[in-house]
């Protein structure tokens, strides 16, 4: 696989809102038509979803052991849901994780992957995916959030662009090494199509 290639992600599609039909998932909702929807779940915590993410201004990254491609939400712990890797002005606004610091983290594009199976790098088959989150639940002591990834690309690319990504890094080890959660005021799509990915497939129709 070429370091240039985004290929479609190959797993189940996540839940997502349509124009009819049904929501897949924990708590389905039949939606008529909506971009974000607030649920509220059996202890009244609050649930935002949407269907895409449109910022040019941020990206999240997500490492997490418990992620796959193959599943659509994952749990993860609250010391590390929006600490580490962070700047202060950002997690002072967004770490709460009230309904407006929800609202604006669902409009951030997503990476997301498991952490690097080496010092500072990935191992050569190893694969992050390219995505957005459908919904953020805060419960005790965790956070869940569903994703859904729309393509993958060779995670020690990544590794390559830590600089340009703002990915803290020392000899040998880097936020790719790290699970966590964290916000990054970075044009993602601009960084991955000037290291030469085609981002047309997952970015048509999303705002500039």
């Amino acid at each position: 696989m070429s370091n240039t290639e985004l290929l479609p992600a190959a797993r189940a599609s996540a839940p997502v809102l349509t124009s009819s039909g049904t929501q897949n998932g924990d708590h389905n909702v039949m939606i008529g038509h909506a971009e974000v929807v607030n649920v509220v779940g059996p202890q009244g915590l609050s649930r935002l979803t949407r269907n895409i993410a449109t910022s040019r201004k941020y990206y999240q990254l997500l490492v997490s052991e418990h992620f796959s491609p193959h599943h659509r939400s994952l749990c993860i712990p609250a010391n590390e849901a929006l600490t580490d890797g962070t700047s202060a002005e950002d997690k002072q606004r967004l770490s709460r994780l009230d309904e407006p610091a929800v609202r604006e983290l669902l409009t951030f594009p997503a990476l997301l992957m498991n952490p690097n199976q080496n010092h500072g790098k990935a191992n050569v088959n190893q694969l992050a995916f390219y995505g957005y989150l459908t919904s953020i639940e805060v419960c005790e002591g965790y956070v869940r959030v569903a994703y859904c990834t729309q393509a993958e690309l060779p995670q020690q690319a990544l590794n390559d662009l830590k600089d340009s990504l703002c990915l803290q890094s020392a000899e040998r080890f880097n936020e790719l090494n790290l699970p966590h959660w964290a916000v990054k005021s970075v044009n993602l799509v601009s960084v991955l199509h000037k290291a030469g990915f085609d981002m047309s497939s997952v970015t048509s129709g999303s705002a500039a």
